[in-house]
Parts: structure tokens; sequence; C-alpha cells
């Protein structure tokens, strides 16, 4: 663990129906379309015109006049719909139950062509290969027989819901932020997620509380890994503008390269929006919130929103220079999360001498006879 001094010094300074079969004109269609971005002082102003000319390359469907029913194909493969969960212009979002009557989410993808088929799976891809107590659990990644461009993903279902709607929940309520130790703990676990992606050059690059989902357990899991992104190398740097924008690091709103940091950024306005139940860089419009994102305006939690520690490491995560932040092992070592990581963490294993055998007639086995 790092000492206060220490880590100043290694980091210096996410509509439910209840049928399966449901009515599209009483469904609020939510895109979670990745915006592109570029403020420099003349262009910040158009940029709510050209997100969407910058949108991923999917064909948006008509969801006014297109029939949500469960897919006859996700069915046969012994998935058995309950109720709709969500719905977006890129996929649909189902309850099911398996075979062996456990409750998992079926995420539907709406593909255009046969090119976005084999761009899709990406997300599958990347979540079936973690195994991480706090990174989203996929089961499966489901293709229609009859027609290749037909995907589903198969995931855990946490029963919670996700990050957003909670504190949305929380907003509505007028009840407080969460508790403390709650936002700690949470940031931990997903701090552990980023570090394990890290350490594999997998970036998520949306990283926002809609894409946090809640356990009954109290524990959360990271997911929605279609933005994610491999780097070739240790020093690789991406330039792709990509993510939410309230949830957009400084340096992808410049179009400059990017890396983890950007991750961590991305986790910080969703530690912010745990601790003041708004987001930290809101305005009125897409250009808005980029001009603020760029100056890294936001407003300091209000006195007694949280410790100093805490406020601490959320400025450090919210530095507007990319190399002041702290990586996702110096955020974990923060004096803010010291004993959250202890609970967190598992133990380290013992000695490798404590696990030798000693000779049965050597002088240790001796010494333990006495």
């Amino acid at each position: 663990m790092y000492d206060n001094d220490t880590y100043h010094d290694r980091v210096g300074a996410r509509a439910e129906a209840s049928r399966c079969t449901e009515d599209p004109a009483k469904l609020k269609p939510s895109p979670r379309t990745p915006v592109c971005c570029e403020p420099s002082s003349r262009e910040v102003r158009s940029m709510a015109a050209s997100a969407e000319s910058s949108s991923p390359p999917v064909a948006p469907l008509d969801l006014s006049k297109t029939a949500v029913q469960f897919p006859a194909w996700c069915e046969a493969r012994g998935y058995g719909c309950k109720r709709l969960l969500s719905r977006s212009h890129f996929s649909t979002v189902w309850l099911v139950q398996a075979k062996n009557g456990e409750l998992r989410v079926l995420k539907e993808m709406h593909v255009a062509a046969a090119s976005d088929a084999e761009r899709l799976p990406r997300e599958a891809e990347l979540l079936l290969a973690q195994r991480h107590p706090f990174i989203l659990r996929a089961h499966a990644l489901l293709r229609d027989d009859a027609a290749a461009a037909s995907l589903a993903l198969v995931t855990e279902f946490c029963d919670r819901g996700d990050l957003h709607s909670v504190l949305s929940e929380l907003r509505r309520r007028g009840e407080p932020a969460l508790a403390e130790p709650t936002a700690l703990s949470w940031l931990g676990q997903l701090g552990l997620a980023l570090r394990h992606l890290h350490g594999q050059r997998v970036l998520h690059r949306d990283v926002k509380s809609s894409n946090v989902f809640v356990c009954g357990d109290g524990t959360v899991r990271l997911g929605d890994f279609g933005l994610a992104s491999a780097l070739r190398a240790a020093d690789d740097a991406l330039l792709s503008r990509v993510g939410s924008p309230f949830y957009m690091s400084p340096e992808i709103c410049r179009s400059q390269p990017y890396g983890p940091e950007a991750d961590i950024w991305s986790l910080g306005c969703v530690l912010y929006e745990c601790v003041c139940l708004c987001h930290a860089f809101y305005a009125e419009t897409i250009a808005g919130v980029l001009a603020r994102i760029c100056a890294a305006d936001y407003a300091p939690p209000p006195p007694g929103a949280c410790s100093p520690a805490l406020r601490e490491l959320l400025a450090a995560m919210l530095h507007l220079e990319p190399a002041m932040r702290p990586s996702a092992e110096e955020a974990l070592r923060h004096p803010a999360l010291r004993s959250v990581l202890a609970q967190l963490e598992p133990p380290p294993p013992p000695p490798d001498e404590l696990g030798r055998r000693l000779p049965a007639d050597g002088d240790g086995a001796d010494r333990m006879r006495a």
C-alpha cells in the first residue's frame, strides 16, 4: 500500500416492459450513438450537428414501425423470454430463462450488413475471454443458422439493474447520494476490473454509469464492451473518437491519441455521479459539454458530500493532463481505497517454502515432532 506521500509522488497531484411483444410507441428508445467531437474554438458549436455523421456504420432502425418481438431462433436455442428490458437503435435487451432455470440477459444485436456481423462479435469475444469477479460474465454468443447476420449475446443477470438507474431513482426520490463506503466499494471493484483489462492492453472506452450493473449482493460488474479495443503494444495509443459525451476525456474530445488514462477519466466521472447524483460536465448542449470537459470545468462536490481523501482521488482522476492521472493500479493504492482494497483482493499466497514437504528423516521433521 502507498501512504499519502508515496501516492502523491506516483501520480502527481447506465423502460422496462411486462410482455415479450410490446407496442413500440410505448417504448422510449435511447440511442447509444458514440459521438465524435472536435472542440476547437471555431468548431465546438458544430459538434451537435456532426455527431450523427460520426456514428458507427450500423443503419438505425425505425423503432416506430418495427415490432418488438422475441426472436424465435433464440427461443429454439433454449432461452425462454421473460420480458423486454430495453431497446435502442443498435440492440434489444431481453430478460430470459436458460434451460437450467437461471435468469440471464440476452442482447439481440441489430445488424444491418454482413460487415457489421463481423464487427459486432468483438464485444462478445472480449467478454467471453474475461474471467473476473467484477466484469460482466458472458455465457454464449448465438448466431442464427438461417441468417448469419443475426447475433445475440447472453450474459449474466444483475438483478438491481444498471448504476445509472439506481442513481436516477435516488435523485427522483430526493434521497441523498450513495453512502461513501458504498461508493468506495463500487469504485474499488470497477478499479480492479479496469486494472485487469489494462493489464491485457484492453481499453474499455465507454465506462459510464449505464454500463455498470449492480447485483443483489451489493457488488457491481463492468459490462458493454461494444467499443472496447485491444492495443497491440503497451505503448500504443488510439485515435478514434468514441464514447458517451458526458464521460469523454479531454484528449478524446481534442482528437488526440489516448490510452488507459481515458478510462480513468471516465471512471472519475462515474465516481462524481455517485457522490453528487449529477454529471460532472453537464450542459444544455453537446458543444457545452465538450467545452467544459476540455477545461476540466466541474463544480467540486459540495461540503460534506465526501471525505477529503475521496475528494482528492476524484480530483486526480479528473486531472486535465492524462499523465497526471493515476493508473488503475495507483488509484487502487490511494489511501481512500486502502481498506476497501483489503476486503476486495484475495490474500497473497503463502511463501513457497510453506508448501514444500519436509523429508521424513530430516532435521526439520525432527523439530516438528518435538
